[in-house]
């Protein structure tokens, strides 16, 4: 039989040292996951019950519903009368460019 906890060698005396920590290892791993699932599961009931059950929607904190505020829709209003302005009125149109006849483009490179 190998040393022992207590420091005896012999059947029954104590845990091995290497098996003690394996389990002091295996408690802490375990616990941590047990905290960590539990965290989880309560996000996500909190979220579950504040989205369907309509105590608070977490959403509306960051975007509020159309009904909630509401936006006008106004008719728009064009200002005619800007057509009537003198200085428009001497505004004279571009030249027409003559229709080219002839080739258009150039050669293509790639082809050889």
């Amino acid at each position: 039989m190998g040393k022992t906890k207590t420091g005896f060698s012999g059947s029954g005396a104590g845990i091995p040292i290497n098996m003690a920590v394996n389990l002091i290892e295996q408690k802490k791993r375990q616990k941590y996951l047990l905290a960590g699932a539990i965290t989880i599961v309560i996000i996500t009931a909190g979220f579950l019950w504040f989205t369907y059950m309509g105590a608070l929607n977490p959403f509306s904190l960051l975007f509020p519903s159309a009904e909630e505020n509401p936006v006008p829709n106004p008719t728009p209003a064009i200002n005619f009368s800007v057509f009537e302005n003198g200085l428009l009125k001497k505004l004279e149109p571009f030249f027409q460019l003559p229709a080219f006849d002839g080739r258009t483009g150039r050669e293509n490179p790639f082809k050889k």
